[in-house]
Order: structure tokens, then C-alpha cells, then sequence
């Protein structure tokens, strides 16, 4: 019988919420209705890998490292993907990124797969549609953004060179993070925790 792992990270502003997420689903048997939960064994261990809310828009997955295991393994159940009507922010354990992406697409219901769970990488140079943008986190010096340090305080509008889109009209150039890793923080709490806490 595999040990179980919980995201018990504290590094990001919802790692608390995304415990207590798999905590509540583990006190019902991981069996809740509208709620679809697929788990990952890893060596000796397993943990929720992935949570899937349809009629929530939500998609949650989990593998970021947040510490040793025994016999050379890293605990990876901390929470990295955050899929939310029409947003998907990643965070990794080294701190690098954040990665944030926004639909921009017109068939949501057509487009919700791949953008949740397909690439985001080269949309422009290879000539895919216009979907989704991709906002990056990175600290580099020629931003306007640039704060200096290692805290990113902006997401800022990354066409990679040209090879992804651009933000065009009223599409925000920027996001603070802060407020971005706020509202999903909130999200959580206020709509997913409800939906298992019933």
C-alpha cells in the first residue's frame, strides 16, 4: 500500500487552500459528484495528481516539488497548474516563472482541452490560431516591467521573441502577480472548497 503525499508547500500564497482541497476530498473517499480526481504513484508514494471540476471551468495539478523523500525521491505534491475560466497560471518549485496564460480565443467550449492541457509553446510561428497570450514572470533587465531582485511583481505580455502573440487593443500588456496569485487563492477557497464541503 502506496503512502500517501499532501501538498503541504507554503511558498505560494494558494498552497494552503490546496491542502485543505485534497484533505476534504480524502475525508469523502476521493468521491464527490461533478468532481473528477486521477492520482499518481510515485515509488513508494502516490498523490493527487489532477483535479477536474467541468461545470467550475477548473482544472488543478499537482507535481511541483516541495521537498526530500527517502531513497532519492523528491516530494512532488505540491500544487503546479491552476486551470480557471479561462486562465492557467504555473508555478514552479525553483521560483522561476510564474507562467500565466489567457484565452482569447471565441469557441471556449471547442478550445477548453488544449488549452488547459495542451502546449503552450510557438502558437504564432506555427501558425496555430490566435487562443490564447502568454505572460511571463521572468526578470529580464530590457522589460519596462524590470524590478530588479528576485520577486517578480509583474506578469508581463511575453511574445517570446515573436513567436508567440502579442496583446493587442484593450488585452492587458501586464498583471501584478501578487493580485493574480490573490484571486486564485480566493477562487479556491470561495468556489472549490464549497463544492467539496457540502
Amino acid at each position: 500500500m502506496a503512502d500517501m503525499l499532501y501538498p503541504t508547500s507554503r511558498a505560494y500564497l494558494f498552497d494552503e487552500v490546496s491542502e485543505r482541497i485534497v484533505r476534504e476530498l480524502e475525508k469523502r473517499d476521493f468521491h464527490i459528484k461533478g468532481i473528477n480526481v486521477e492520482f499518481h504513484q510515485y515509488g513508494y508514494w502516490k498523490y493527487l495528481n489532477k483535479i477536474i471540476i467541468p461545470d467550475l471551468d477548473v482544472y488543478l495539478k499537482f507535481g511541483r516539488i516541495q521537498g526530500r523523500l527517502t531513497h532519492g525521491y523528491n516530494n512532488t505534491a505540491a500544487i503546479e497548474e491552476l486551470g480557471i475560466k479561462k486562465k492557467l497560471l504555473l508555478v514552479f518549485s525553483d521560483y522561476s516563472g510564474p507562467l500565466f496564460y489567457t484565452y482569447v480565443g471565441n469557441n471556449w467550449e471547442k478550445d477548453r482541452n488544449l488549452f488547459f492541457y495542451g502546449l503552450h509553446t510557438n502558437s504564432k510561428l506555427n501558425g496555430e490560431k490566435r487562443t490564447y497570450l502568454s505572460y511571463s514572470g521572468s526578470q529580464r533587465s530590457d522589460s519596462p516591467y524590470y524590478t530588479g531582485g528576485n520577486f517578480k511583481s509583474y506578469l508581463v505580455n511575453d511574445t517570446d521573441g515573436g513567436r508567440e502573440y502579442a496583446a493587442e487593443n484593450d488585452e492587458p500588456r501586464f498583471y501584478q502577480t501578487l493580485e493574480i496569485f490573490r484571486e486564485y487563492q480566493q477562487f479556491l477557497h470561495d468556489a472549490v472548497l464549497p463544492k467539496i464541503i457540502v
